[in-house]
């Protein structure tokens, strides 16, 4: 089944148009401090697009907070908000 475009003639679309979804504003990967499991990730190792420093940042957040995490009736009871259940 082709991919059909949001908008035109309703035709097939054609590699340029996937390209342009899919290329948004790009950085050079040499000018960001990146692990080598983060440069693996990427998908043009010269390069590096927003959505790809989106999900390395994302994830930098979710190694630094593991473990701290605890449940949100937890957190209240411990702050002596009344919680039911």
């Amino acid at each position: 089944m082709p991919i059909r475009r949001e908008k035109g003639s309703g035709g097939p679309a054609t590699a340029s148009d996937l390209e342009s979804l899919t290329i948004k504003t790009r950085t050079r990967a040499d000018g960001v401090d990146l692990t080598a499991a983060e440069r693996k990730f990427l998908q043009d190792p010269d390069w590096i697009t927003e959505d790809e420093a989106d999900a390395i940042v994302a994830e930098r957040i979710y190694q630094r907070e593991a473990g701290r995490a605890k449940p949100l009736r937890e957190y209240l009871r411990e702050r002596g908000i009344a919680v039911d259940g």
